[in-house]
């Protein structure tokens, strides 16, 4: 017998061996890829020690049974363990997520003992997967700094190794006990009736922290049995710079004796609250504390007057779109174009920008806001007369607009329908709501009446229709946006998913929030026991966590960077989940054209004032907070638009040659 080597194939073919990653204990533990799609994964099996033994058929049994029910427990700090099992060779073969990244052991030889902020977050993050593994009816038994993992793609901790085997293998716990394990294991570990419990992983988590903060192992719980004196050196002597509360709740959790530790892990992070409080990082990613090269921005500043191309007295204006932007002067709205001259005449009572060559524009009669809209082209003729009660822009083609429909009042008000760039209405004005048409296919909102087992019942259901008013995707859905990137979100029974141009559910509806997938990541929420208390997080489009939930808000990624919001403000990260910018804007927007807007409040005794300035993707202020202008926009065409209660003026990009 001899362990896999790199390039054998298992499972008939479906899965090739990487590299051996490691032995211990009664198992073994490989680096595998999926032939087909070429997706990393770890495998796990019982070693060549366990394959000696008599009762190694029981230990296959009992391994395959725990990996089966392993399986159901989800939680983005524990390795997800896959149900696909298979045999080869003999030995069963259990399929788990592969977590790129180096273990807490790895790291302290690398970088030395943690603060106490940075290794508190890591322990409550570990703690509170750990809770969750209890309440599913298992224990791990073997928490050291080895098998807690740290993800190369955002620093998080993710506890690995549940010691299958240590959990199902007949016989004392000290024959399966190796050395560096010993410094982690509390005494029921050591006896052959132990009295096990939550209180035993309590004590490997608190031991853990131990060394996290110190660098030391500590003294094994069965030398401390034998000893007279029972002793533990506190932590605080190896590193004074630990606080007196954590220090105790390390000496709490490490107790000898199982009754006199915390009986459960949630009651021994209670002793880490106040700590956890000071920093603020119980649920905040680690990767905010462990050292990064992010800096404050130095304040590049650039001269605003530099940067004006037009500058007038304009008394409202809109971003630049299709080559033209819509100004307000003397009471009416017209457009100019990038040099600041007027190309299309002062004469609507309200604009909207440009959208695939029409703008819509209102034209008032008597009495102000009674007009009608219609639709002009960049010429200012009339493409589409005056006859419409709200507005909106032209997508693929087509323009969604309303109408008063009193026969159908008992449901609706009015009804929607679609009219195409020449004004003729081509899908009928029939649905209770209507969005835009995106990658061919739009959401509508119908009353639909089931009168085949519910008569006389009616019910709103969102669906999708083709450009030709044809029903795609049928009216099931609680609520429904429109495709981006190949697929729609969808709402069933208040939990959010996604299904692709055919209908088909590709992410189960399981999310309480969620934005629409843009540049192949989708932000995403699960809240907890109350409604909204979620944290957001990223997803790829197989459903696939990429950014486990950590924000309190989230924007969609722009040009690789999204803006998200932790305990000290709006921030920027890269698909990696890696932060990329300073934390602490009181708002961030997309980025556009290479640069972001941002903002900044100075509260002070007499006002409070808004700043906003735009930055780089190194976090760099290329335009200054501008105190004068209170609201600005995104860059568009190359110019941006700043205004205030008297000056709208635009400037150009700096990244960009006038």
């Amino acid at each position: 017998m001899h362990y896999w080597e790199q390039g054998d194939e298992l499972n008939n073919g479906k899965y090739v061996v990487e590299k051996l990653l490691g032995s211990g204990g009664f198992g073994v533990t490989y680096k595998i890829k999926h032939t087909r799609n070429n997706r990393l994964f770890a495998l796990k099996s019982l070693n060549i020690e366990a394959r000696n033994r008599p009762d190694f058929e029981q230990l296959q049994v009992k391994f395959i049974n725990e990996a089966i029910a392993l399986a159901s427990c989800r939680h983005p700090n524990i390795v997800r363990v896959y149900p696909q099992v298979f045999q080869q060779d003999g030995l069963w073969c259990m399929v788990m997520e592969y977590v790129e990244g180096e273990d807490l052991a790895c790291y302290l030889d690398e970088h030395g003992k943690l603060t106490e902020e940075d290794a508190i977050a890591i322990i409550t993050k570990v703690g509170k997967a750990l809770a969750y593994v209890h309440q599913q009816g298992f224990l791990h038994r073997d928490i050291k700094p080895a098998n807690i993992l740290l993800r190369k793609a955002d620093l998080s901790p993710v506890l690995i190794d549940f010691g299958l085997a240590r959990e199902y293998t007949p016989g004392t716990i000290r024959s399966m006990t190796n050395s560096k394990t010993e410094r982690y294991a509390p005494i029921e570990q050591y006896q052959r009736n132990g009295n096990f419990g939550a209180w035993t992983d309590v004590y490997a988590l608190a031991a853990t922290l131990y060394t996290l903060l110190t660098e030391r192992p500590p003294i094994p719980s069965e030398v401390r049995k034998e000893v007279a004196s029972n002793i533990l050196i506190p932590p605080k002597q190896h590193n004074p710079e630990i606080s007196d509360r954590i220090n105790e709740a390390i000496l709490k959790g490490m107790e000898l004796e199982p009754g006199d530790r915390p009986q459960s892990v949630e009651k021994w992070l209670v002793y880490l609250i106040p700590a956890i409080e000071k920093s603020g990082v119980s649920d905040r990613q680690i990767s905010n504390h462990i050292p990064k090269p992010i800096q404050q921005p130095n304040n590049l500043l650039t001269n605003i007057d530099q940067l004006c191309v037009i500058k007038d007295d304009f008394e409202s204006a809109h971003s630049f779109s299709n080559g033209l932007a819509a100004v307000k002067k003397y009471g009416k709205w017209g457009y100019i174009d990038k040099k600041g001259n007027e190309v299309i005449p002062f004469q609507y009572d309200d604009a909207w920008s440009f959208r695939e060559g029409l703008a819509a524009v209102k034209q008032d009669t008597v009495l102000e806001g009674d007009g009608k809209w219609g639709y002009i082209d960049k010429k200012g003729n009339e493409i589409i007369p005056f006859k419409f009660n709200s507005s909106g822009e032209f997508y693929n083609g087509l323009l969604s607009v309303s109408k008063k429909q009193y026969q159908y009042s008992k449901y609706s008000e009015r009804k929607y329908g679609y009219v195409n760039k020449k004004g003729q209405v081509v899908i009928s004005y029939k649905f209770d709501q209507a969005r835009d048409f995106h990658e061919g296919l739009a959401a509508v909102k119908l009353l639909v009446e089931y009168r085949w087992y519910k008569r006389g019942k009616f019910y709103n259901k969102w669906g999708f229709i083709n450009k030709k008013g044809r029903e795609v995707i049928p009216f099931q859905f609680d609520q429904a946006w429109n495709f981006c990137e190949g697929l729609a979100a969808i709402q069933r029974d208040d939990k959010w998913g996604f299904i692709n141009s055919y209908g088909n559910q590709i992410i189960p509806c399981q999310y309480n929030d969620v934005r629409s997938f843009k540049e192949g990541l989708a932000a995403v929420r699960k809240d907890g026991f109350f409604e909204g208390d979620g944290k957001w997080g990223y997803i790829d489009k197989t459903g696939r966590e990429l950014i486990p939930g950590q924000f309190y808000d989230a924007r969609d990624f722009s040009e690789g960077l999204a803006a998200v919001k932790n305990d000290d403000g709006w921030l920027y990260i890269d698909k990696t989940g890696k932060q990329v910018t300073f934390t602490g804007f009181y708002y961030a927007q997309d980025f556009s054209e290479g640069l972001a807007l941002v903002h900044k409040l100075d509260i002070g005794e007499q006002e409070t004032c808004s700043f906003s300035g735009y930055i780089d993707k190194n976090g760099a202020f290329i335009i200054p907070y501008q105190r004068d202008f209170g609201s600005c926009g995104n860059f568009q065409e190359g110019l941006a638009l700043l205004s205030n209660n008297s000056n709208k003026v635009y400037i150009h990009n700096p990244l960009k040659q006038r």
